[in-house]
């Protein structure tokens, strides 16, 4: 995740950043189907933005479809099948 860059002058604000690149990410296939995603905290520490910011960021890729939580294990990026139809239907916009 080392590969995030956020801009705190953008008029973007920082979560938006966030989940943007991680969908990106995602759609791209740099980060893989059901791969675990860092945690809120950590994602926070290594960015420098507040544990809230990523908080606001995860729930956003999980209200679009793009990671699922676990109980137990966390926040993982959505099943390959999901990411697929997901794809698809970003194309058609």
């Amino acid at each position: 995740m080392d590969n995030l860059k956020l801009d705190p002058l953008s008029a973007t604000p920082l979560w938006e950043q966030l989940a943007r690149q991680l969908r990106d990410a995602i759609m791209s296939g740099d980060l893989a189907p059901d791969r675990k995603l860092p945690t809120e905290a950590r994602i926070a520490e290594d960015h420098g933005i507040g544990r809230g910011t990523a908080a606001r960021a995860f729930g956003t890729l999980r209200e679009e479809g793009w990671a699922v939580w676990v109980p137990g294990r966390g926040l993982f990026t959505a099943p390959a099948e999901v990411v697929a139809r997901l794809k698809r239907e970003a194309r058609k916009r």
